[in-house]
């Protein structure tokens, strides 16, 4: 179970991610190092054929200085790209808690159970002439792009700030 330090260290770590603009950045890395793999293969092909070693020796050395340098950058943009969070990743995610939160929920204390309702839960609607209790969940801030259009999504199948209603 996530701890609140955790969450939020989560949370700020998403919110500086871009998950598009990281795999751009991961793929333009990709591209740049097979360009320079691309060229020591032609000055290998060179010297080869009898061109002089001592002629590309120079180039040789700036093209693997690059090399490495763009396979220190590759290494940092793949774990940038594994840690960033997706739409796809957090709906998923947030799919699980909700699919594991009865049971999950069910083990609790009932201390414990107060506390996660007065932390989610913003109010409680009680009619009782029309016996209907509705619940309206506190929001959360927004952090990027993708988390308000996941929001948005869900306003619309749920519709505004209500989350569910028994009857």
């Amino acid at each position: 179970m996530l701890l609140p330090g955790k969450i939020r260290a989560y949370l700020e770590r998403m919110k500086n991610l871009h998950p598009e603009v990281e795999r751009r950045n991961y793929n333009r890395i990709q591209v740049q190092i097979q360009d320079v793999e691309s060229k020591l293969d032609h000055i290998r092909s060179a010297i080869e054929e009898g061109g002089s070693y001592r002629v590309f020796h120079n180039r040789i050395e700036e093209l693997e200085k690059e090399r490495d340098r763009l396979a220190v950058l590759e290494t940092a943009s793949r774990l940038k790209v594994s840690e960033s969070v997706s739409i796809e990743s957090t709906e998923e995610m947030v799919t699980n808690f909700m699919s594991n939160f009865e049971e999950r929920i069910a083990l609790l204390t009932v201390p414990e159970k107060r506390e996660i309702i007065r932390k989610c839960v913003d109010q409680i609607y009680v009619d009782h002439e029309r016996k209907v209790i509705r619940c309206f969940v506190r929001k959360i801030p927004v952090l990027n792009n993708e988390l308000m259009d996941l929001y948005t999504r869900g306003q619309k199948q749920t519709g505004n700030r209500e989350i569910a209603s028994c009857q």
